[in-house]
């Protein structure tokens, strides 16, 4: 029903006043649908498939032997820190170990308990990974302080430096 002229609402028969009803309109909602996300998903798997045998592997097992022998050259230091005894690090080409003095002042011979517990605690590089040349050992004494400071050398471009008066590895 119009209003009237005068602009009043016409009334039922019960004196109630007769309003309109809108329907409700309809809210724009943002994002993607589900069949958009599963076209991009399957793109993303193809590219994926597709790029994978091209990206090798030699960088990713250097940068990770480089790493993992970094820390655990750091963990030897501490350790004969921690400790106060020696702890000696050995070196193969493809492989970095160390072995923790029984005493104070002894010679090492019992195997480095990792973190975690994990006995012996040992580093090997992964298939084309390792030493440009094998290090000579390192000795920790209980201070943290190598005997035999040095630069080790990763495959690529990579080194290790064990500072002389501080035991400090970067």
């Amino acid at each position: 029903m119009e209003p009237g002229m005068d602009g009043s609402v016409p009334r039922c028969s019960d004196g109630a006043g007769l309003r309109r009803v809108r329907a409700p309109r309809r809210v724009l909602e943002s994002g993607f649908s589900f069949t958009e996300l599963v076209v991009v998903l399957i793109l993303v798997g193809v590219l994926a498939a597709v790029a994978a045998p091209f990206l090798s592997t030699a960088v990713i097992d250097e940068a990770k032997f480089y790493t993992e022998t970094q820390a655990f050259l750091r963990y030897a230091q501490k350790s004969a820190v921690a400790q106060r005894r020696n702890v000696c690090v050995s070196f193969t080409a493809t492989t970095v170990s160390a072995t923790l003095a029984t005493s104070f002042g002894a010679a090492c011979s019992s195997a480095l308990t990792g973190p975690g517990g994990v006995s012996p605690y040992a580093v090997t590089a992964q298939k084309s990974a390792g030493f440009s040349a094998t290090p000579t050992a390192i000795t920790f004494d209980a201070d943290g302080v190598p005997n035999n400071p040095q630069t080790l050398v990763i495959l690529g471009s990579n080194s290790i430096v064990v500072e002389a008066g501080s035991g400090y590895v970067h």
